[in-house]
């Protein structure tokens, strides 16, 4: 079996925002784990754990995606959950590409057998995951929540493996489909 999911790539500039962004959040008292921004990405679909042959049956429908390129902004910081934090995370405003791109995926997929998502679809690229809390970070990611990260051009997805490690996950491109 293959855990997979499909993701949009972020750009390097983007990528050094997300440690400067870190390195403001470490001085909280909160036990955080943060992603590393050279695996950093925004994940448009989880799928989990395939057979080889689902693999490359994904990697078949996925080449049928009909899209345009599109620029994504992502500004600010903000938990996924103020009143239950889990995750620190930057959003994406892209005026619903990501959600269109998204819908497509998941109507190329569903004869695959794989099920659509029913939350909805916030394009967003994770900083941290809380391990535990402490009222203190609430000011720290107050203190970068107008953080402006930037835009980029999404004209690519991936569909990629992941191993999870101790030290971290691993991720393998699988499949690169350019839009």
């Amino acid at each position: 079996m293959v855990r997979v999911f499909i993701a949009a790539e972020i750009p390097d500039e983007f990528r050094q925002c997300l440690g400067e962004v870190q390195n403001e959040l470490k001085f909280s008292k909160s036990r955080l784990s943060f992603v590393d921004p050279g695996l950093a990405h925004i994940t448009i679909k989880f799928i989990g754990e395939v057979s080889p042959e689902k693999v490359k049956s994904i990697k078949e429908a996925l080449e049928k995606i009909e899209f345009s390129p599109y620029e994504i902004h992502f500004r600010g910081v903000f938990f996924n959950n103020p009143s239950r934090p889990r995750v620190i995370w930057t959003s994406g405003n892209d005026g619903g590409r990501s959600s269109d791109l998204k819908a497509q995926i998941e109507d190329l997929l569903e004869p695959e057998g794989i099920l659509r998502e029913k939350r909805k679809f916030r394009p967003h690229v994770t900083l941290a995951r809380i391990k535990k809390f402490h009222p203190s970070l609430a000011e720290y990611v107050a203190s970068v929540q107008d953080f402006d990260f930037g835009s980029f051009d999404v004209g690519s997805l991936y569909l990629k493996s992941s191993i999870l490690k101790p030290s971290g996950p691993v991720y393998d491109d699988l499949t690169e489909v350019k839009f």
